[in-house]
């Protein structure tokens, strides 16, 4: 299966840490081995561990940056009908990539998150972060077929491709959620929108 690895904190007293990001890209070097970067903007950092797949060059390379500056995506996933939408939808834009990462941060520069979701078919999951708002959303495609966890406490704020990552930030909280082991030992899985750790 196609896979990246992304991932990401928010936390004032670790902005800036370069052992949490170390750790954060080792951890998920066995999903995008060809190439890890990070992106901060205080107080968050996003990350990105890439498996190349469509645009092998330097160009696909995560974090990618929107051509306005604005927008800033970390992706894994693959989007089927990106040539169409570059086609129908972008005409004006002179791609710098063949990747369909530029696709998805182009089609939210011009018509906002919402509306480019509905556009994608695909199997998705990204972070994007709005730098003029300072929001960042977290998205899945419709069916969920791409993992994308995240933990938040009083003071912060992570989220990952896979859930063990977040044992290796500092003060997790591991407490074992009630209803998660409930649905677990009933159905031998954890239903969505539980895991097996609280918050």
């Amino acid at each position: 299966q196609i896979m990246c690895g992304i991932s990401g904190f928010s936390d004032t007293r670790y902005f800036g840490d370069n052992n949490i990001t170390s750790k954060f890209q080792n951890l998920l070097n066995h999903r995008g081995p060809d190439f890890t970067n990070y992106y901060e903007h205080n107080p968050l950092t996003i990350i990105s561990n890439r498996l190349s797949i469509l645009d092998l060059s330097s160009h696909g390379n995560q974090p990618m940056i929107s051509s306005s500056g604005r927008f800033v995506i970390v992706y894994n996933g693959e989007i089927y009908n990106y040539r169409e939408l570059n086609k129908n939808y972008l005409k004006k834009h002179e791609f710098i990539s063949k990747s369909d990462t530029e696709t998805i941060l182009e089609l939210i520069e011009n018509f906002g998150v919402v509306k480019s979701c509905n556009l994608l078919d695909g199997m998705f999951a990204f972070a994007l972060l709005d730098k003029i708002n300072n929001k960042l959303f977290l998205v899945r495609d419709k069916n969920g077929q791409k993992p994308l966890y995240y933990y938040r406490s009083e003071k912060s704020f992570v989220f990952s491709s896979e859930i063990k990552l977040f044992k290796s930030f500092p003060n997790f909280n591991a407490d074992i959620s009630e209803i998660g082991e409930q649905l677990y030992l009933k159905f031998g899985y954890i239903k969505y929108p539980y895991t097996i750790y609280k918050n």
